[in-house]
Order: C-alpha cells, then sequence, then structure tokens
C-alpha cells in the first residue's frame, strides 16, 4: 500500500515538472527496492512473534496432553476402588479371542450342567458359576493357563460355538489339541445343540398350545356374547392351563370357588383313602402276627401229642416189666418151698 501511493505522488510530480533525466529514474528505482525490504522486514518480525506464540500454545498444549496421561495413569491405579462386575466387564471388553482348550472346558462344563435345561430365572447365576468353575478348572491345564470371564460371556461364547457347530464350523475352530480331545469336543457341543433344540422345540409346542386355547376361548366368549346367559362349565377355562397367569387364574372367580371346593372334596377323599389304606394294612398285619401264633401253637400241640404217646407207650413198657419181674418172683418163690405147678 504505502509503494502505490508514492507511486501516484511521483506521477503528479512528474506532471508538473518537466521530464526526468535517466538520474532521476535511477533514484525512483532505489526507493522503490528500499520500500519493499523494509515491508519484508516487517513481515517477517511479525511471522516470528507469531511463531513464537504458537510455539508457546504447542508448549502449553504438550504440557496439557502430559496432564491428562497422568489423570488416566491415576484413574487406571484407582480401578481397584471400582465394583467387581465394573472390572469384570473391562476385563471381559479387553480379553483375548478364547483358545482352543478353553472351548473345551466351557463344553465339558456346560454339558455336565445342564445350564439350557434351567429356568430362567436362575440360568445366570448358573453361567456366572460356570464362569467361577473355569476359573478353577483352568489352572490345572499348566502354567500361566488362568483366565478370568464373566457369566454373559461365557453364555455369549457358548452360542457362538452352536453357531459355528450348525455351521459345520466348529473344528475348524480347534487348532490345537489331540485328535481325541477334538473328537469329545465335537460329540459333547453336539449333544449340547441337540438337547437344546429339544428343548427349544418342546416349548414351541407348549406355547403353541396355549395359543390355539385362548384363540378356541375367545371364538367361544364371542358366539356367547351374543347369545345371552350359558352355563359356563361348558367353556373352555383358560386358567387350567399350566402356564396361565395371575390375572387368567384370579378372573374366574366361580371356578376357583369351585375349584377350592373340589379341592377340598378332594383332600377329605384323599384322607379318607389314606386311612382306611393304613387300617388294612394294619389289619393285614394284625392278621400275620395272628396266623403265627396259631402256626406255633399248632406246632406245640402236636409236639404235645407226641409226649403224651411216648409217655403212654413208656408206662405200657414199665408195667410190662413189672409184671414179668412179679411172676419170676413167685416163680423162684415156689421153687424154694418145693411147690410144683
Amino acid at each position: 500500500m504505502p509503494v502505490r501511493m508514492r507511486a501516484r505522488a511521483h506521477t503528479h510530480d512528474s506532471s508538473t515538472d518537466p521530464p526526468p533525466s535517466h538520474n532521476s529514474e535511477n533514484n525512483n528505482t532505489s526507493e522503490l527496492e528500499s520500500d519493499h525490504q523494509v515491508d519484508s522486514d516487517k513481515d517477517k518480525s511479525d511471522n516470528d512473534e507469531t511463531y513464537k506464540q504458537g510455539g508457546g500454545e504447542e508448549a502449553e498444549g504438550d504440557q496439557g496432553e502430559d496432564d491428562g496421561q497422568e489423570d488416566e495413569e491415576d484413574e487406571l491405579e484407582d480401578d481397584s476402588d471400582l465394583d467387581p462386575e465394573i472390572r469384570m466387564q473391562a476385563q471381559n471388553a479387553c480379553a483375548p479371542v478364547w483358545q482352543p482348550w478353553q472351548d473345551r472346558l466351557l463344553i465339558v462344563q456346560v454339558n455336565a450342567d445342564h445350564l439350557f435345561l434351567m429356568p430362567r430365572c436362575s440360568r445366570m447365576a448358573a453361567w456366572n458359576g460356570t464362569a467361577d468353575v473355569l476359573a478353577v478348572s483352568s489352572v490345572q491345564q499348566g502354567q500361566n493357563s488362568y483366565f478370568i470371564c464373566s457369566g454373559e460371556a461365557c453364555k455369549a461364547h457358548f452360542n457362538y460355538l452352536k453357531k459355528k457347530y450348525k455351521a459345520d464350523q466348529a473344528r475348524s475352530l480347534q487348532k490345537t489339541g489331540m485328535d481325541e480331545e477334538v473328537n469329545e469336543f465335537m460329540e459333547l457341543l453336539g449333544d449340547c445343540c441337540l438337547l437344546l433344540d429339544s428343548e427349544t422345540a418342546s416349548s414351541s409346542h407348549t406355547m403353541q398350545k396355549k395359543i390355539d386355547l385362548e384363540a378356541q376361548a375367545g371364538i367361544e366368549l364371542r358366539d356367547v356374547s351374543m347369545r345371552g346367559l350359558v352355563c359356563g362349565d361348558r367353556l373352555v377355562d383358560v386358567a387350567s392351563l399350566a402356564s396361565a397367569i395371575t390375572q387368567e387364574r384370579q378372573g374366574q372367580r366361580g371356578q376357583k370357588r369351585k375349584g377350592r371346593d373340589d379341592e377340598m372334596e378332594n383332600t377329605s377323599q384323599s384322607r379318607n383313602t389314606t386311612c382306611k389304606r393304613r387300617y388294612e394294612e394294619q389289619h393285614a398285619q394284625q392278621m400275620g402276627i395272628l396266623n403265627k401264633l396259631a402256626d406255633c401253637v399248632q406246632g406245640l400241640n402236636y409236639r404235645i401229642s407226641g409226649m403224651q404217646d411216648e409217655q403212654e407207650k413208656t408206662n405200657r413198657y414199665l408195667h410190662q416189666q413189672e409184671l414179668e419181674h412179679r411172676e419170676e418172683a413167685v416163680w423162684h418163690r415156689k421153687k424154694e418151698l418145693g411147690i410144683h405147678m
């Protein structure tokens, strides 16, 4: 900008003054060069100041990053005070890929516990117990083989293995291990998948049965609502299902009261049946004892009769012997007296 102003001034002077000579043109050129030099020096000084300020800001940024790293290190050191579940989730997030021997340990434990056959309310606790068992069993695999995982991680990895088995890719995951171990792993994994599929099919059948019964009950209720009063015993009772919810059971007031009466009647009948069965058992036991006692008495009678017969025989024998001794004594006496018979 200053260069242009000065050039215009020189142009104005040249219009009024006589034509310049060669020396005046040289002077004008030197003045323009000096002005350019001043401007360049000024820009350079401004750039130096800006560079110094930027360097200070960069230094401050580096210092801030160092402080941030120190804060992160302090946070990592304070992780020991965190909740165990949070630390477990962090370890699972940073955990390496499951090893083949870990897959085999997981499948063996799952096949032993049958976790997928347990009620839904207790499955997560069972998976956590499986994770604890795996942590203990992994120590027996050798040095540096200890690993920690949560129940959620075990469940997710089992689902992954099941998916790979159905895609015929489970054997490719076993890159290490003997053939016997791999074959056992494949067999146990197949058994688990078969049991899980059968359980899923059974639950699906039960659910479909409930849906069909509810649909039939809805159709009957729609038809009955257009007729008026009907006998409720002929309608489908949704509360009779084992999977009926509490609201469905409470909605049947009459059925509930009738069911209570039936329950009391069944209870009394069961009590009478129990008492009758106990009486019959006691009677049979007493009859058995009496029969045994009668057999013993009859045996004693037989023995007594035998002893009486022997006693009579003995008495007859003794009486016969006594008669013979008397006759012999009489004969000797007569012989001594000289009496001839």
